[in-house]
C-alpha cells in the first residue's frame, strides 16, 4: 500500500544523504587544509552525519512498515514510536557528549536548535501516542524534517569554525572544578 506523504519522505532521504555526503567532503577538505583534527571538529562532523543518517531512517521507516500487512493508522504510530526514542535519546545524550568533546561552552543557538529537536520529538511522541487521522503524516514528516533541519543549522553555524578554525561565536571557557 502507498502511504500519502512518501514522495516527500523519499525526497528527504535523498537530501539528507547528500548533506550527509557534503559534511564528509567538508570535513576531509578540512583536513587536507590543516593537517590536523581536534576532538570538537570530530564531534561536530560525527554529529552532523549523525543527524543525517536519522533522517534517513526516519524517512524510510513509514514507507518500509508499509510493505506489511498494517494499517496506514498503525504504521504511522509504529514509526513515530521509533524515531521518538531514537531522536530522544539522541537529544538527551547530547550535552555530555558536547562536553566530552569541548571544554568551550555551547552557545546558546546550539540550544535553541536542540530545543527545535526537542518539539520535534514531542511531535513524533503525539503522534505515537494516539491517532491524529490525516494529519499523522504531517506530524511524522515534520519531526523527521525537524531533524534534518536543526543538522543543516548546526552545519551552516559551524561552517566557519570547521573550515577557519575560529569559532564563529565566542562562547566562554567552562570553568574547571577546584
Amino acid at each position: 500500500m502507498e502511504l500519502p506523504g512518501t514522495g516527500y519522505l523519499y525526497t528527504l532521504a535523498g537530501i539528507a544523504m547528500t548533506f550527509v555526503g557534503f559534511t564528509v567532503l567538508i570535513a576531509v577538505l578540512r583536513q587536507t587544509l590543516s593537517g590536523h583534527v581536534t576532538a570538537i571538529h570530530i564531534f561536530a562532523t560525527r554529529m552532523t552525519i549523525q543527524l543525517g543518517l536519522m533522517t534517513v531512517l526516519g524517512s524510510m521507516l513509514a514507507p518500509l512498515l508499509a510493505l506489511s500487512t498494517l494499517p496506514a493508522a498503525a504504521v504511522w504510530r509504529l514509526s513515530s514510536a521509533v524515531m521518538a526514542v531514537i531522536l530522544g535519546y539522541w537529544t538527551v545524550t547530547y550535552p555530555k557528549r558536547r562536553i566530552a568533546a569541548s571544554p568551550v561552552v555551547v552557545p546558546p543557538l546550539v540550544w535553541a536548535l536542540i530545543g527545535i529537536l526537542g518539539l520535534g520529538d514531542v511531535a513524533l511522541i503525539a503522534n505515537a501516542a494516539a491517532p491524529w487521522g490525516d494529519n499523522s503524516v504531517v506530524l511524522y514528516a515534520g519531526g523527521v524534517s525537524s531533524i534534518l533541519f536543526v543538522a543543516a543549522m548546526l552545519f551552516l553555524a559551524g561552517l566557519w569554525f570547521l573550515i577557519a578554525n575560529e569559532p564563529l561565536i565566542e562562547a566562554p571557557k567552562r570553568r574547571r572544578k577546584p
